[in-house]
């Protein structure tokens, strides 16, 4: 369906349009903050719905409204700075990794954080870490405030610097970032990388700015919806070499998995204790996740063990790391194998870029159109029901070495940094376009 339900945002819609008729366009962006907020988790929408198209109309009215009360000037590509603006970063996850990399290609980059959430001010999301990986690009941290206040400083900044380009890469329920960079008076490229893989999110449908998204199938379906060309920029992740493969016997062998909570389920058909047997029953050696997992998930998992008759300490939580690539080509496994039901965009490209073969999950029985497959190598072994998982690994590893070499051919191709440069240039002409149009 790609456009949220009417049922979900009506009164949100009706409030806004209100509050921008008496001009209190303030109130209507912390209205859509919280409106988007509440739909991203939607069960019945993940995977699902992309578009809020009433609520961009609506916040994008008021930026204008806010930028010409406020006096903000026009703006026209000026300084040779490239601005990357989003909403707040982690040490983990692929989506503050792909602002990295953003900041690490783009010649003299200066990098904003809206902080919607007032983490990073408070000093509860330290972003020290940010300026080296960013490859040491400034960084600049809105000041506290309300969601008005934030858009009129963005605002201003962006007037202040005359940038070259704009690069938007926020979260969902960043109305700031979308009302302070959505006005027709910024005469400048702007680009609206689209974080919204399988949520609801704002900004998809503003026609100031050219939408691009990180993965190809995700790209053709806001094509079909929005009806107008949108870009595709590849999940690119730094080289750091492919690791030579074990090929050790079914008996031996050991499987490797990552992600946050988020991407496993407690429960139902596909809950990870569930995964975890099916895995270990199949495989001799061990299981290791990579990721934050909470204690009482664990738990979850070794007791399920232990009634299968299955050694609880073969399940292995390596935790949080600062490279997946480098943990993978570290760690003593043999296959990864992606979350499920949730995928991992991001982590499934480094694991290829390490060379090792991958068995994904096949959403193609979720009812969740929108959960893309695209970024697996075409000779990779997908499952989508339980009983599919033993046999769809015991395949990968019988021809480890050519399902190896796929992987590594399939990341070169498509990830690497020459991939990644052209994509930018394209983004870069199309929303120049816009301008020009």
């Amino acid at each position: 369906m790609l456009t949220t339900p009417f049922v979900h945002v009506q009164d949100t819609e009706e409030f806004m349009a209100d509050a921008l008729e008496r001009g209190r366009g303030g109130d209507a962006l912390t209205a859509a903050i919280r409106c988007v907020d509440a739909l991203v988790p939607r069960a019945e929408l993940v995977g699902r719905a992309l578009f809020v198209p009433l609520l961009d109309q609506l916040v994008a009215e008021a930026g204008e409204q806010l930028a010409a009360a406020h006096g903000v000037p026009a703006v026209r590509a000026g300084h040779a700075t490239q601005l990357v603006v989003a909403t707040e970063t982690y040490t983990t996850g692929g989506h503050s990794r792909i602002v990295e990399d953003l900041c690490r290609h783009l010649p003299n980059p200066l990098l904003v954080l809206t902080d919607l959430f007032g983490r990073v001010g408070t000093g509860n999301l330290p972003v020290d870490h940010l300026r080296h990986a960013a490859g040491g690009a400034p960084v600049v941290v809105l000041a506290p405030g309300t969601a008005q206040a934030k858009t009129v400083d963005l605002m201003n900044t962006v007037a202040r610097l005359q940038p070259e380009s704009i690069w938007m890469l926020t979260h969902h329920q960043d109305a700031i970032a979308c009302a302070a960079l959505s006005p027709r008076r910024i005469a400048v490229p702007r680009v609206f990388i689209h974080h919204g893989d399988h949520n609801p999110s704002l900004g998809c449908t503003i026609d100031t700015l050219h939408h691009v998204d990180l993965v190809d199938q995700t790209a053709l379906a806001c094509t079909t919806a929005l009806q107008r060309a949108t870009g595709y920029m590849p999940l690119h992740v730094h080289d750091r070499g492919a690791r030579p493969q074990p090929c050790r016997a079914l008996a031996q062998a050991s499987v490797v998995t990552s992600g946050a909570p988020q991407k496993y389920a407690r429960g139902g058909p596909l809950a990870y204790p569930l995964i975890a047997a099916a895995v270990l029953g199949t495989v001799g050696g061990a299981l290791h996740h990579v990721g934050p997992l909470p204690d009482d998930a664990v738990a979850e998992v070794r007791q399920h063990l232990v009634r299968q008759g299955i050694a609880a300490d073969r399940f292995r939580l390596v935790g949080a790391v600062p490279s997946l690539w480098q943990c993978l080509r570290e760690l003593d496994a043999d296959v990864y194998l992606t979350s499920a039901p949730l995928g991992g965009g991001r982590a499934a490209i480094e694991a290829q870029g390490c060379a090792m073969p991958i068995v994904y999950h096949d959403p193609r029985d979720s009812g969740r159109p929108l959960l893309a497959t695209d970024i697996y190598n075409p000779s990779a072994c997908g499952w989508s029901r339980l009983d599919e998982l033993g046999p769809a690994l015991r395949s990968a590893l019988a021809d480890a070495p050519t399902q190896s070499a796929a992987s590594r051919a399939f990341y070169e191709a498509g990830y690497a940094s020459a991939a990644f440069g052209a994509a930018l240039q394209r983004a870069q002409s199309a929303a120049e376009a816009l301008i020009d149009g």
